[in-house]
């Protein structure tokens, strides 16, 4: 299924919220305990909540094909990805990478020298496909979860050419 990615609307606000919490619901027992689950999914918060954190980003992107949005991802000021969330129906074809792709292409935008994350059992292999490195292991609310990071490597610069009559 074709898909497209695009930067975030305030009207996506319910989308990505159902996104967020169908991944946690179905695709997050793929990894942790009906236990676990139910404390990640216990942790989120009210749709207008939702929708002032996501507001409040300073860079989001969604991904969408014929039937809505079915992914989405964020980037704070610092570099930090906040969010990289995926329908399970979508899952494993591409969308979380691009997103995370058009995150780091913005980061680069905005001269950041790194972007950082906190990526649970079943994203760490995105993140790791996307070239960050697992800094540290850790446990958030009582679920395992990675710190992990990817330097961002200055882009050469083309040097400025020289007309012809500057001698």
């Amino acid at each position: 299924m074709t898909h497209s990615i695009r930067a975030y609307h305030p009207d996506d606000a319910p989308a990505t919220q159902f996104v967020m919490t169908e991944a946690i619901r179905v695709t997050g027992r793929d990894a942790y305990s009906a236990a676990e689950v139910e404390i990640w999914l216990n942790g989120q918060s009210s749709l207008q909540s939702w929708r002032e954190t996501m507001n409040a980003a300073p860079v989001s992107y969604v991904a969408e094909d014929a039937d809505g949005v079915f992914a989405f991802g964020t980037l704070l000021g610092n570099g930090y990805v906040l969010y990289l969330m995926c329908h399970p129906r979508q899952g494993r074809q591409g969308a979380a990478t691009g997103i995370l792709a058009a995150l780091e292409t913005e980061a680069r935008r905005r001269s950041l020298d790194r972007l950082s994350t906190r990526a649970s059992l079943l994203a760490r292999p995105v993140f790791e496909r996307c070239g960050f490195s697992v800094d540290a292991e850790d446990e958030h609310d009582g679920l395992t979860c990675f710190e992990m990071s990817k330097p961002l490597k200055k882009q050469p610069v083309a040097p400025a050419s020289l007309s012809a009559d500057t001698a």
